[in-house]
């Protein structure tokens, strides 16, 4: 309908976002009449005492919260005061504090539209990957410590393990911290103990035999016994996902436009490249 899709309209937002902003400007900018008066209302006093009772779990008395109102009122002339003196300007801190806080305050105005459900099955569609449940490997390992030894002798020593191995012997690697067995465990978990990449060589192994694989700790022989590939699951079960993951690519679209805007207020004085070797 063609009021559904005025209200889903960027530039709508990005309008009612220009207005509050100008709304609170002409608040709150420094140097005018009003500088050296500061107003305590009671919605600020509610606030607060609210504040309070959150952290001390119960309401402030009287005379508490006529302190929090002298501190708020220090508060709000030093902070015009500071103001008055420049010390914000050149501040990375301050700098950084104001930016987040307009970035909320333009992402709370930024209100989304809720999503049919043709457009959550056509982004799901879209997005499977980002869905998918991530590969699980389950593998015994046999640590071989590499400490001290040369690449024949852990050839050697590969060659005996296995050999025990095919006959049913009972062998163990050397100490380690290491886990002998593993059961369903993801990349990043397998990734995180035996490094990266490990996962792939895991990935790449039949399934019932050993192996030798090398990873940052030194050299195994693995047995993968299951694997169990990435899976996209149906639409139905993620519905609750695919809506938040759909109300974060729009309103990272949204903040990406408004920010365009933003940078069309403005004329922009770049150092010139520098120029290049050669």
């Amino acid at each position: 309908m063609l009021i559904i899709k005025i209200i889903r309209e960027p530039l709508l937002h990005f309008m009612l976002a220009g207005f509050l902003l100008f709304i609170l400007y002409n608040q709150v900018a420094p140097g005018s009449a009003d500088a050296n008066h500061v107003v305590v209302t009671k919605e600020q006093v509610n606030f607060l005492k609210m504040k309070y009772e959150q952290e001390w779990l119960r309401p402030p008395t009287a005379g508490e919260t006529q302190t929090l109102i002298d501190e708020y009122i220090l508060d709000e002339i030093y902070y015009r005061e500071a103001l008055a003196l420049g010390i914000d300007a050149g501040d990375e801190v301050i700098r950084r504090r104001l930016r987040q806080k307009l970035s909320f305050f333009v992402e709370d105005t930024l209100r989304l539209a809720n999503p049919d459900e043709q457009e959550l099955q056509d982004f799901y569609q879209a997005h499977q990957q980002e869905f998918a449940t991530a590969p699980q490997f389950s593998f015994d390992q046999l640590f071989i410590s590499t400490d001290s030894l040369t690449d024949t002798a852990i050839d050697k020593k590969l060659s005996v393990l296995k050999e025990k191995l095919a006959h049913g012997e009972a062998v163990s690697g050397d100490p380690s911290l290491l886990q002998r067995s593993y059961t369903l465990k993801i990349p990043s978990y397998v990734d995180g103990i035996f490094g990266e990449g490990f996962s792939w060589q895991l990935q790449a192994l039949p399934v019932g035999q050993w192996q030798s694989l090398r990873s940052s700790l030194g050299v195994h022989l693995v047995r993968l016994t299951e694997y169990k590939p990435a899976a996209v699951r149906p639409f139905a079960e993620l519905r609750s996902q695919v809506v938040q993951r759909w109300q974060s690519s729009q309103r990272l679209e949204m903040t990406n436009q408004y920010n365009a805007q933003l940078l069309k207020k403005y004329q922009i004085s770049r150092p010139e490249a520098e120029a290049r070797d050669g």
